[in-house]
């Protein structure tokens, strides 16, 4: 897979706000990339503006080519940009299974594939839902496949979320803080899981605060300080940017 979503120069204004100023980032399929900063850096509006949800005022999104920016969130999940947010996006009367029997139904296939499937008959669609729908649940430890989503401890509400990310065979997943609420035990394996699903060739963007899980996962970080991208490399270079240091020294003396 040689996929690489490209966002060039993008600006988002709310009134005479500024958000964000100008980013660039290169996001290749196949690793994590990690984009941080202090409290109020832009970091959420940017991930909102790449995935539709709030309006660019100026730059690109493209992937493979193809520019993203301007359509719909629902839009560019079919075209394989699939996001999660802060708070949990699961249907929590729904079971485990039927939450991601939901995502795996609404997932995009090709003519060819339906085809197929309705070669096959009826039924053969249901059969291969389910299978996938168990592997998930699997994969991410979620237990019970009948029991009820807002049942489950919180911390597996969040790997269902990704469940439900995933189950749409995403090109490129978006994280929006996805170790929240999570424990140590569940962080290890939050990044064993995104560890093995860039490995599959998906790319990752991740916003996070937890930076002992970015610097051990992320292949490279951006760093974000008042809309602006200030540092883009590797996590020991970034590390080492005095201008980074400045930003998260700055906001800890402000909250002092």
């Amino acid at each position: 897979m040689n996929d690489v979503l490209e966002v060039r120069d993008l600006s988002v204004r709310f009134d005479a706000l500024k958000a964000v100023d100008g980013l660039d980032l290169d996001l290749p399929a196949a690793q994590v990339t990690a984009l941080i900063g202090p409290n109020g850096a832009g970091k959420s509006t940017a991930f909102n503006a790449i995935t539709g949800f709030v309006a660019a005022e100026a730059g690109s999104v493209r992937l493979a080519g193809r520019s993203l920016l301007g359509l719909q969130p629902h839009e560019i999940a079919v075209h394989g940009v699939v996001r999660t947010f802060q708070r949990k996006s699961i249907f929590p009367r729904l079971t485990v299974e039927e939450n991601l029997r939901v995502a795996l139904y609404r997932r995009p296939t090709d003519l060819g594939a339906r085809r197929r499937r309705a070669a096959r008959g009826p039924s053969s669609r249901g059969t291969a839902v389910g299978t996938a729908a168990a592997e998930l649940i699997a994969r991410l430890r979620l237990g019970d496949p009948r029991r009820p989503a807002g049942t489950l401890p919180y911390g597996r509400q969040r790997f269902l979320a990704v469940g439900v990310a995933l189950a749409a065979r995403p090109r490129f997943l978006l994280l929006d803080e996805p170790t929240a609420g999570l424990n140590a035990t569940e962080t290890d394996q939050m990044a064993e899981l995104l560890s093995e699903v860039a490995a599959d060739g998906t790319g990752i963007l991740l916003v996070e605060h937890d930076m002992r899980f970015v610097m051990g996962l992320a292949t490279r970080v951006a760093v974000l300080s008042a809309g602006t991208k200030i540092a883009d490399g590797t996590p020991r270079e970034v590390q080492a940017s005095p201008q980074v240091r400045a930003a998260y020294l700055g906001e800890r003396h402000r909250a002092s």
